[in-house]
């Protein structure tokens, strides 16, 4: 995977080969379940601060982050 990546010629087709081989594997729930994580830890670091305005702001997009569609 690592070859076709570096190689100077990657073409689509190479491309969907590799994203294949990270869905085949897991790798897109792994890694969307490692940026749950550090979201989750992010919005722990904002419980030293009361409710407010922008707290709730930086605490949506957090979560927005992992919710959007490219």
């Amino acid at each position: 995977m690592e070859a076709a990546i570096e190689a100077s010629d990657f073409t689509r087709a190479g491309f969907d080969a590799v994203l294949a081989l990270i869905k085949k594997y897991g790798g897109i729930a792994y890694a969307r379940k490692r940026a749950q994580e550090h979201i989750d830890e992010a919005k722990r670091f904002l419980d030293i601060f009361d409710g407010s305005k922008p707290r709730s702001l930086l605490e949506d997009l957090a979560d927005y982050v992992l919710a959007r569609k490219m």
